[in-house]
């Protein structure tokens, strides 16, 4: 009536069904009375074996175009059918990341590793009257940046995945994305309660008023929004909100962008042992 498991990830959170496959052997369809954080209550005995069992939740699904045979020699034969599973609404997740300012941070580690390639563009449309020279009318007021990420997750982080990129519902929900480029550069410590950073003069201030950063610090990252910025004799002056803790000399600091999906549709690719996709993003003027 009981099988232990880990169900502290929301595997199972709203499913009433469940298969277990008991020692390698065949999956057999359970019904789920209790979910509780160590442990599934079932509503009636499994009549399986437990012994390196494997338990996955069980969605309900429909047949989304007619179901194709190949057939061969020998009496073999392949069948093809593809279906569309009906999941729960899974917007109130808890998030795996970071917050700031009420967006998810995506510090994602394969994020880190992985060349961020980025487009710069402006859309314009070209007015050709025939009486004149070709007039460029810009579509948008801002340039628009694009990049796409790709994500790898291996064991239960293919769920947790998962379910936030359903809590993003498409383009709809923005997020932060840090650039890893170390663009800011100290140029002297700071104290936790400063109010202020020194970094290296490398941009006009007006440049720097309203964007925001992420202090790579070694007890976790610091967000913070630029409030202000002023030319110093150390080189510029950023005001922002004290972080908190002290940031030594030479911590990396990053530019945060304020990014959504530029897709509705997003693929993932189920292997043996990991789960991939690639993500479009676009970013959001702030």
């Amino acid at each position: 009536m009981t099988v232990v498991v880990d169900a502290t990830d929301g595997a199972f959170d709203g499913a009433a069904l469940a298969i277990i496959a008991g020692n390698g052997g065949g999956a057999h369809l359970i019904e789920i009375a209790a979910v509780l954080p160590d442990r599934l209550e079932l509503s009636a005995a499994a009549r399986v074996s437990l012994v390196h069992a494997i338990v996955a939740p069980v969605g309900t699904a429909f047949l989304a175009r007619p179901v194709e045979i190949d057939r061969r020699r020998q009496g073999l034969g392949t069948v093809t059918a593809s279906f569309t599973l009906r999941l729960s609404d899974s917007s109130a997740a808890a998030s795996p990341y970071p917050q700031h300012q009420g967006l998810d941070v995506l510090t994602d580690p394969a994020v880190l590793r992985q060349p961020l390639a980025e487009t710069l563009g402006q859309t314009v449309e070209a007015i050709d009257n025939g009486y004149g020279p070709i007039v460029l009318e810009p579509v948008l007021s801002h340039v628009q940046r694009r990049s796409t990420i790709t994500l790898i997750d291996r064991g239960p982080g293919r769920l947790t995945r998962r379910r936030w990129l359903l809590s993003l519902r498409g383009r709809q929900r923005a997020f932060w994305l840090p650039t890893w480029g170390r663009e800011l550069v100290l140029q002297a410590a700071v104290t936790a309660g400063a109010t202020s950073i020194i970094v290296a003069p490398f941009a006009d201030p007006s440049v720097w008023f309203g964007r925001h950063l992420m202090i790579d610090h070694p007890t976790g990252p610091v967000f913070r929004e630029i409030t202000a910025a002023a030319w110093d004799a150390l080189g510029l002056r950023l005001s922002i909100v004290a972080p908190g803790k002290g940031v030594a000399l030479g911590t990396p600091i990053h530019l945060l962008l304020k990014v959504r999906s530029d897709a509705d549709r997003i693929e993932l690719t189920h292997g043996p042992n990991r789960t991939e996709l690639a993500l479009p993003l676009i970013e959001t003027p702030t």
